[in-house]
This record gives structure tokens, sequence and C-alpha cells, in this order.
């Protein structure tokens, strides 16, 4: 009956960015609900069919409709129950309306996150006293992430990132003088993280490093660079998190034959933080085994997956290439 109930609701709330696992939890948390509920519509149907022979003409009509009622009111008394019992931090805000928050409390969450981030930071090396840079001085920031940062994970560690100042705003902000050529070059290489903007779901996790291959470090590029300044900022970044672990091999990924279950559950069949991913997966391993005997280096599961051009398709092929080679 669960399973049922499972895979009835998992597509639809697949749809509305839930993973299948926390719809099977939920499920599995109401199970008790869930039969009485069932209990309740048995019993009001079993009356409503037993009034037939056993309540008196004329009064038959209002044994059912009684045992309707009954019926409803108790489905509503468990559905009740439910949301202020195992449902009640979901529906909480909707129940007890939306609460405000000073900008007091605001301003102070915000020096509390400075801080946070201030004391995470490690600084592994400082090779002939390089840092602190000076202020007003010039910088050759390379890195394509350097223009599409990660300010969250996923699931539970996601957060909104509207109002976030990126990595390059926050230099300007701080008064370095930045090689805009080079962010010219990664802006037109690819605008945003999700190969060109064709995929935003959470059905689908970009793990690729996009950045542009060789050929776009074009001789004139870093002779300006050069000319430009010594010192350069490099930066890498990729998604991962609830429900999107990190693959550690991205060899594997991009051949197709990553197993995650291998790397964070020690092979272990019932593994199932990828459901909410798994159709997704499925498509990248079916093109990658069509694809597999063509390419040198594989195939080109995520710009292709994701509805990419033909142009932005080839480019992630020679990256691919670039960083396997």
């Amino acid at each position: 009956m669960l399973d049922w109930l499972v895979g009835v609701l998992t597509p639809i709330f697949e749809g509305m960015g839930v993973s299948a696992t926390d719809v099977q939890t939920y499920v599995e948390m109401m199970s008790g609900h869930i039969y009485a509920i069932l209990a309740i519509i048995v019993a009001a149907i079993a009356v409503m069919i037993a009034a037939h022979w056993l309540a008196k003409k004329g009064t038959r009509h209002v044994v059912r409709w009684v045992a309707g009622l009954a019926g409803v009111l108790g489905v509503a008394g468990v559905i009740t129950a439910a949301m202020y019992g195992p449902l009640y931090n979901n529906v909480a805000p909707i129940i007890n309306g939306a609460a405000s928050v000073s900008e007091e409390s605001v301003a102070a969450s915000k020096d509390v996150i400075r801080q946070i981030g201030d004391e995470g930071m490690v600084l592994l090396m400082n090779d002939d006293n390089l840092l602190p840079l000076e202020e007003g001085s010039n910088l050759n920031v390379f890195g394509w992430a350097s223009t599409n940062p990660i300010f969250g994970g996923t699931g539970s560690g996601s957060s909104d990132s509207s109002d976030a100042v990126g990595i390059l705003d926050s230099l300007e902000m701080a008064g370095f003088n930045l090689n805009t050529e080079i962010t010219d070059m990664y802006t037109a290489y690819s605008p945003t993280r999700n190969l060109g903007g064709n995929v935003v779901s959470v059905m689908y996790t970009d793990w690729s490093l996009p950045e542009p291959p060789a050929e776009y470090y074009t001789d004139e590029l870093m002779a300006n660079a050069e000319s430009f300044s010594d010192t350069a900022v490099i930066v890498l970044a990729r998604s991962g998190g609830e429900g999107q672990d990190l693959p550690r091999d991205m060899n594997a990924v991009i051949h197709g034959t990553n197993n995650i279950a291998d790397e964070v559950a020690n092979g272990n069949e019932g593994y199932n933080c990828f459901a909410c991913n798994s159709r997704a997966r499925a498509g990248l391993r079916a093109l990658c085994s069509e694809q597999q005997g063509d390419r040198t280096h594989g195939c080109r599961p995520f710009a292709a997956a994701a509805g990419g051009g033909d142009d932005h398709a080839r480019r992630q092929d020679r990256a691919r290439a670039h960083a396997v080679g």
C-alpha cells in the first residue's frame, strides 16, 4: 500500500522540486495517519452499504448521509492531526502566518555570516608574503567560475543568492582593478553555469568545470594579461550537496561509468540518494552508450543532455578532451 502510494506521489512531487527520497520518508512517517484515513473511508462505505439491510425504509438515506459526514469529519480530523504532527514544520508558516524579522536582526545575521565566512577560509600557503595584496593594484582573475560563483549547495544547503556579491564585484569593491578582457572571454564562452541556461531543474546537476580549452587563451590575451599585471587569482567551483553528491572521479562521469554508491556507500545497493536525479542519469548513460565508440575521449553527456547547441557541445568536448588528456 505505502509503496504504491510512493510510486503515485513521486512523479507529482518531483515536478515540484521534491526528491523521491523525501516523498518516501514522509509517506513512511505518516503511515499511521494514512492507514487511519483508509480505515475511516472503508468503515463509512461499509455503513452505507449495510444500511440497505439494517436500516428501516425512510431512514436509510439519513444513515448514509450521517456515515458520509462522519467519514469526512474523521478524515479531516486525521489530516489536522498530521498537520500538527509530522507535517507541522512544513505547514507552520501557513498555519501561523509569515513572521517578520527586524532590520536589526537581518543586519546582525549578515555580520555573523561574514564572520563565519572569514573564519572558514584557510590560507594554505603565502610564498614570499604575496598576501595581502596592495589596494588599488591590478589583478588578472582566471577561471570561468569567477563569472559564475557557487553561493550555496543543494537541498537544505541551497540559499537565496539573488543579492549575493560575486567574486569580481567584491574585488572591485575592495579597490582592485581587474582585467576585463579575461572576464569578457569567459562570459562569451558560456554566460551561465547550466550549460547556456538550457537546464533549470533539480533533476539535473552540472558537475562539470566548464573551463574554456587552451585555444581560448590566445597569445594576444595572455600577452595583454602579462602587461596588465603579474598577479593572478584563479577561481574553480562546482555545485554539490544534499541529494547531489559530488563524484570524485570526473573521468568516470564523462565516460558514463561513475557509480556514486561505490564512493559514498561502499557499493550498498539500497543507496538511493540520487533518486531525484535518476531519470537524468539514465539519459546520460544511454547517451554515453550510443556515442562511446565514436569519440576518443568518450561522449558529451552534459552538453547533449542539456540541449545545448552544437557549437557549445563542441566547446564542451574540447574542454573535456583537454582535461582528460
